[in-house]
């Protein structure tokens, strides 16, 4: 092998590297044809950097569910999604809550909302769901204006007050091209209705001297027969005239009941009593709801008509209020 020629194994020029201790011109230019690609990668990264304005996006956020007899209420916020970097992001326009409901569980009719900046579109199956979509008519959501007004939406329901789930999702549209937000499962809670089985029995003492009372019973049942969820924060409201209440202390007489308040409304006062166990939970048997107001002797013959009513949450179902009433004219 002569001093010009290449090592057999490496390749290099060995005479050109021992006679003069330097790289041969053949290997700079070798080296430059490697040293290209990495110059034109590293050139590359600032037109990246200056990409155009992305899309905004859009987030649910604080929402919950809860149904009563009749209606199911359903309550959002869409918020706007986008980094601002780069560049300033796209607004969102037209945006929309889509809410598919279980058909089984969705009565017959439209949507409703008293909601500002929110109204109801449509309905429609998709499935084995009733899908009711609402439209924001607010300004489109950008980077300065970042979040609706609450969507409060009530749609109908069937008699069944048993748990389930809903689905929420929002979508819209940025520069050009439909966007949606991660859609959110809500679980509706069990709902319950308390019933007064026997009615309220009005009467008042016999006539004779000391104190006069109206007496008032009236059993209250959350029946573990129809119902699938307890009642919290029960408390009996009764509505008497105003002309026919004394001066004196108001009781309970029967069952875990205590004497709150009084308030005048109009020619009425109301007297609440509260149920001391605090939860009523589903079960057959009655419970027991006896109560006493002091009661002038000038209106011991008169004959008015008097109210009881009950009233509790059932916490499963974001507390949605549970009420029965029963009236009755006050018995000699």
């Amino acid at each position: 092998m002569t001093r010009d020629e290449e090592h057999p194994a490496t390749g290099s020029n060995t005479a050109a590297f021992a006679s003069t201790g330097t790289v041969s011109r053949r290997r700079v230019v070798q080296g430059a044809l490697w040293a290209t690609p990495a110059v034109l990668v590293s050139t590359a990264l600032p037109a990246a950097a200056a990409s155009p304005p992305v899309r905004g996006g859009l987030l649910l956020t604080s929402f919950r569910g809860y149904q009563d007899t009749s209606t199911l209420t359903v309550t959002t916020f869409v918020s706007y999604v986008g980094d601002g970097a780069p560049s300033p992001d796209f607004p969102v326009s037209a945006v929309k809550v889509s809410i598919s409901v279980p058909t089984v569980r969705a009565a017959a009719g439209a949507g409703t909302t008293a909601s500002a900046g929110w109204t109801y579109t449509s309905r429609s199956t998709v499935g084995a769901n009733e899908v009711f979509v609402y439209t924001w008519t607010g300004a489109n959501l950008s980077g300065t204006n970042t979040i609706t007004s609450a969507l409060v939406a009530v749609l109908p329901k069937a008699t069944t007050r048993t748990a389930f789930t809903i689905t929420l999702q929002a979508s819209g549209t940025s520069n050009a091209a439909a966007v949606t937000s991660t859609s959110q499962t809500v679980a509706i809670g069990a709902y319950s209705l308390l019933t007064i089985p026997s009615g309220l029995v009005a009467t008042r003492d016999a006539y004779s001297g000391g104190p006069r009372f109206m007496r008032f019973v009236a059993p209250v049942l959350n029946s573990s027969a129809t119902n699938a969820a307890p009642v919290v924060g029960l408390v009996a409201k009764i509505t008497v005239p105003t002309a026919a209440t004394a001066a004196g202390t108001s009781s309970a007489t029967a069952g875990t009941w205590t004497y709150a308040s009084s308030a005048v409304s109009g020619t009425d006062t109301v007297y609440t009593f509260n149920y001391t166990p605090g939860t009523l939970n589903t079960s057959a048997a009655n419970t027991a709801a006896s109560f006493q107001i002091p009661m002038v002797a000038s209106f011991y013959f008169t004959q008015p008509t008097v109210t009881i009513t009950f009233e509790g949450r059932s916490p499963t179902a974001s507390d949605a209020l549970t009420t029965v009433s029963a009236t009755d004219t006050l018995a000699f």
